[in-house]
Formats: structure tokens, sequence, C-alpha cells
């Protein structure tokens, strides 16, 4: 599950000012009931009250994106949250992908829902040769990472992969030998400040 505190700060980037729903525009009433409980006046967010278990799945088209991106900010929030342990859709009725995904993967479809690639599934940039002093980084939540190369520009040779690790000095493409970084953080940290901590030094040899 990716790092929380990067979630929030993407959702609410200034910690000073908490989630708040603008009513005049959204109003309390085009909400699912579970979350209308939770909206206080002020158009911030009762945590207490918010019953996450008791929201509707099967709308998924007109799921609210705000309501997704409230779930996200949850103080605490865990893949344990009774919320991503669903019984799934009714019987007799072809479940929607919220209502029969668990874990992870649901926690990933609020994140699209809420406009975030949490997970960082758009392919690496192939537009340039990656240097010792400029590589390619390769943004994970593990410390060692599979990636498969296909060239520059994309598809100038068959896929190669090759295997990122956190500790290893010596990433690079067999066919281009361009050297690549591996950071141990999602991929949400394209957004914020690099830590050169947490890279993987490269290098030719």
């Amino acid at each position: 599950m990716p790092d929380q505190d990067l979630v929030h700060q993407m959702l609410q980037p200034d910690p000073d000012k908490p989630f708040k729903i603008d009513l005049k525009k959204t109003p309390r009433d085009t909400f699912d009931p579970a979350f209308q409980l939770a909206i206080r006046n002020d158009g911030t967010v009762d945590y207490s009250k918010f019953d996450m278990s008791k929201i509707d799945l099967s709308d998924e088209l007109n799921f609210s994106p705000i309501m997704a991106r409230a779930i996200l900010l949850k103080p605490g929030l865990s893949l344990d949250d009774p919320f991503f342990l669903p019984p799934g859709g009714p019987i007799g009725r072809v479940p929607t992908d919220l209502e029969q995904s668990t874990g992870i993967e649901r926690y990933e479809l609020l994140g699209k829902l809420a406009g975030l690639d949490l997970f960082g599934m758009e392919p690496l940039p192939s537009d340039r040769l990656g240097t010792v002093d400029d590589p390619v980084l390769v943004y994970s939540s593990e410390p060692i990472h599979y990636i498969g190369c296909t060239g520059i520009p994309a598809d100038s040779h068959d896929t190669l992969f090759m295997r990122l690790e956190k500790w290893s000095k010596h990433s690079r493409c067999k066919e281009w030998y361009s050297p690549l970084s591996i950071c141990i953080h999602l991929s949400l940290l394209l957004y914020f400040a690099f830590d050169a901590d947490w890279a993987v030094a490269v290098s030719t040899r």
C-alpha cells in the first residue's frame, strides 16, 4: 500500500487546511447517504460518523470523486479496514469492479476515481538515453523492481528485462547500456523533491 503521508500530500498539500467540501457547488444530498452523515455544516468530514462499509458501490459510474478523496484521506486508513474486505455484489447481478475488488485493488480503483495514479502505471520515458549523471529514474514501493526496456525510441529492439535493486550500483539495459536508478518510494514522488539518500547510485562499469 502506498505511503499514506505521500497520498495526503497529493490530495491535501497544505496540512493546515483540512479537506473541505464546497457545499454550495456540491450539495450534501448529492453524496451517498453514508457519506452525507459525516459531512459537517462547514464542509469538513467527521470520520467518526463515516461508516464506509455502508457505501453503495453498485453505481460505479456516478461514484463521487470527492468521496473517493475523502476515503483516501481517512486518518489511519489501512487495508485492514472493513471497507477493503467487502461481501461482493448481490446474488443474481454481475458485480461492479468496486463491489468485487478487495484490498489493494480497491485502493487503486479509489485512486483512479480520485484522479490519482497511485501505482505509477504510465510507461517510463523513452525519448532520451539515461546517463550516469542523468539516469532514467524508476520509482518503486519495493527494494527490488523489474522493468522491460524496448529501446529509444520505444520498440527499437525486443523487450529486455532487467532487475533493479536499491542496493545495486549497476543497473543498465544490455542493449543500450542506459543507466537506470531506483528510488525506494512509489511513483507519487515524481511530484516532490527527489531524496538522493534513497536513490541508487549507477555507473557504466
